[in-house]
């Protein structure tokens, strides 16, 4: 089963709209269809559904759904109530599981059976558990990064028992957004990548929380995150995750998502919509899987690259006339073209045409393909060497943390460009090394430490734009 969930703007001291889209993409029938919303706070209100609510427990709807079957594809809406005391900038999440979630390949025989889930939360401080609910023992571990606003916290690693669990505190003077993410053990199925989002946490909310990527890789589940908003431009085009920092990093291979969001505020009603969105070659237009929207839609895409979003009749009510209805959207999904270099921009916006008008551009979204978090932990046995390397990408400077290295030893650091060419070749002792810009372009380099001529440890550095 596949899922999608949407909403086109918070607002709050109103009901907004989450549209959801469900497929079977499998080849028998799905009986006993479910889905599962999950509302990130107590500000998020259930009002109405276009189809029965099942049951409430908690935070978690339940929605029964009829029995599906191959390839057919069918939608829903569910309104919430945004509380009256969400402050402006405010973060909420909705998520939604279908059931049966069953991933059809075979497990590999190199899993240990764990399965990590991540949960964080406020009091005072952050602290984010990290839990493995799965059937095994963890064999290994796995690496973890926290992320302070834009600004790399902490990395570590975690080992855990079957029902095991580590809770990790980080101090919170000033009440910032936070972001963990770690990973699953080798041969794991599936696509899940454990992530959580603790923001605001008693300081004003930041919209950096949106830069990191959601757990949500398996079709069966997709979670939509936003912000509560006042005014915005009505035509506009994002991307998810909108990228760490300015240059907009997300990872070689991260799947986006692509909201339009369009608003008639001319002076009738607008009785057909047109999307056009021309997809840059750096992303692979086979796989655009269409999404949920404001409207019943026909979706086409020619040999070129080009995605239209019909919306024929949708009688598009002028905003001085009903504002609430004048308001439209549509989402959809793309991945990369396969091994884009570090580096490569990928640049995007759509052009929206109300009736036979002149068409409205969008303006133009962008991500940098890169390591967002480059963590280099090397598995902590007895006697190892682990290195810590922080904040990359950097704009000024990254440090360095060996821990493990003798006092006296003399670490040597060399740091090359994609060409090879040597830009940087210095010698420390010491557990920690400061390497500043200096004359570094923005881009990739790749830097390697040895001792008494064993490497050990290397990986990439990336510069950021000043």
């Amino acid at each position: 089963m596949y899922v999608e969930i949407a909403a086109p703007f918070l607002r709050r001291c109103a009901s907004n709209k989450y549209d959801l889209v469900y497929c079977n993409n499998g080849n028998t029938t799905a009986t006993a269809v479910m889905v599962e919303l999950t509302l990130s706070g107590p500000e998020l209100i259930y009002n109405t559904s276009s189809i029965p609510l099942a049951g409430q427990n908690g935070n978690v709807l339940t929605f029964n759904l009829p029995d599906v079957d191959p390839g057919e594809c069918a939608s829903f809406s569910v309104s919430l109530i945004v509380d009256c005391v969400a402050d402006l900038g405010d973060l909420f999440c909705v998520e939604a599981h279908i059931f049966p979630d069953t991933i059809c390949p075979e497990a590999s025989a190199f899993w240990d059976g764990s399965h990590l889930e991540v949960e964080g939360d406020c009091n005072g401080d952050v602290t984010f558990r990290v839990s493995n609910t799965g059937t095994g023992d963890m064999e290994g571990t796995v690496d973890y990064v926290i992320v302070e606003d834009q600004i790399m916290y902490m990395q570590g690693y975690v080992q855990l028992n079957a029902g095991q669990d580590t809770i990790i505190t980080v101090p919170n003077p000033t009440g910032g957004p936070y972001f963990l993410q770690t990973e699953q053990r080798p041969g794991h199925p599936g696509l899940n990548v454990p992530s959580a989002i603790v923001s605001p946490c008693g300081g004003a909310a930041a919209a950096s929380a949106l830069q990191f990527p959601n757990n949500e890789a398996d079709p069966f589940v997709s979670i939509h995150c936003d912000e509560v908003i006042g005014s915005y431009d009505p035509n506009d085009k994002r991307g998810f995750p909108l990228g760490w920092q300015d240059a907009h990093y997300i990872e070689p291979g991260q799947e986006l998502e692509y909201m339009i969001r369009f608003q008639n505020t001319g002076t009738d009603t607008a009785f057909q919509v047109v999307v056009r969105d021309t997809i840059s070659a750096m992303l692979d237009a086979a796989t655009v899987r269409p999404g949920p929207a404001s409207h019943p839609y026909i979706f086409e895409v020619n040999s070129t690259g080009v995605l239209t979003f019909r919306f024929p009749d949708i009688m598009l009510a002028d905003s001085m006339v009903n504002e609430p209805a004048s308001h439209g959207y549509v989402m959809f999904s793309i991945s990369q073209q396969p091994n884009l270099p570090m580096g490569t921009v990928l640049e995007n916006n759509a052009a929206i045409y109300f009736d036979y008008n002149d068409p409205v551009i969008t303006n133009t979204t962008f991500h940098t393909v890169g390591h967002p978090f480059t963590t280099i932990i090397k598995d902590p046995s007895p006697g190892s060497i682990d290195l810590q390397v922080y904040p990359n990408p950097f704009v000024g400077e990254v440090n360095f943390h060996l821990s493990g290295v003798a006092a006296a030893a003399s670490t040597r650091l060399t740091v090359v460009n994609t060409q090879g060419k040597m830009e940087y070749d210095t010698r420390f002792t010491g557990s920690d090394y400061v390497l500043r810009k200096n004359d570094l372009t923005q881009g990739v380099y790749f830097f390697r430490m040895e001792i008494e001529g064993k490497t050990i440890a290397s990986g990439r550095l990336i510069v950021g734009k000043q």
